[in-house]
């Protein structure tokens, strides 16, 4: 699902990963499994806070994604800083000149997206983050992710005997508010299936001890992570 990258999704985005240690411990746990002074790719990167994280535990991030707000925001941030390629393009039309040395899926997609992607452009081990619920946070209506959970990646490479790696982990990554009416807009942009009223978006706030930002929405992300080899995807597909 494409996201929508307005200009206040960003700000919202941002303001969110910059009050929380959230890609920090995330990258840390995805660095456990990435060779040494890796080349690795962040397939659709989003706004690029990942690959940011990334850098410290690599040689070398490339942050692919096809929207043109986030990676230009990416850009403005980013420049001058060494080891971050940024490119805007699908992933599925990427052509790196070798294969990555790691590739990693954050809240990509689909597994099968996934798998075809991993095959033509990843030389070692591939990193899946998947949410461990099965609705969206933020959705009174209740957005299903089903197909989207570890559970259905793991089921899919048993299928396939592929052999991996996953644990299961969660991460604050909530967001910080300043103003009721700010709140307001925020659950107009997410919860696009249900109309709240003030009274049922301030139930669903906390106080917050953030200079300058008395609210916040609390967010606890259950997370799943899932390891596998792109030369085992390879094998399968070549049998296939």
């Amino acid at each position: 699902m494409m996201q929508d990258w307005l200009p206040e999704t960003i700000a919202f985005y941002r303001t969110a990963a910059a009050h929380s240690d959230y890609y920090r411990h995330l990258a840390e746990r995805i660095s456990a499994h990435l060779p040494p002074n890796a080349h690795v790719c962040d397939a659709g990167c989003g706004l690029g806070e990942l690959s940011l994280a990334l850098l410290p535990f690599c040689g070398r991030v490339t942050a692919v994604d096809r929207a043109a707000a986030p990676m230009e925001d990416l850009r403005c941030r980013a420049a001058g800083l060494s080891g971050l390629e940024i490119l805007q393009r699908d992933i599925f039309e990427n052509r790196p000149p070798k294969p990555y040395d790691a590739m990693v899926f954050c809240l990509f997609g689909g597994m099968e997206e996934t798998l075809q992607i991993a095959a033509e452009q990843c030389a070692g081990p591939v990193i899946l983050i998947k949410r461990a619920n099965t609705v969206h946070r933020f959705s009174a209506g209740g957005s299903k992710l089903e197909h989207f959970t570890p559970e259905a990646a793991e089921e899919r490479l048993r299928r396939l005997n592929i052999p991996y790696r996953s644990e299961r982990f969660a991460l604050e990554l909530g967001q910080p508010l300043r103003s009721l009416e700010e709140a307001e807009r925020f659950f107009r942009l997410y919860n696009r299936e249900e109309e709240m009223t003030s009274e049922e978006v301030r139930g669903r706030l906390q106080a917050s001890v953030l200079p300058g930002f008395p609210y916040y929405l609390p967010n606890r992300k259950r997370l799943g992570l899932i390891v596998f080899s792109a030369p085992d995807v390879r094998r399968i597909r070549r049998r296939g």
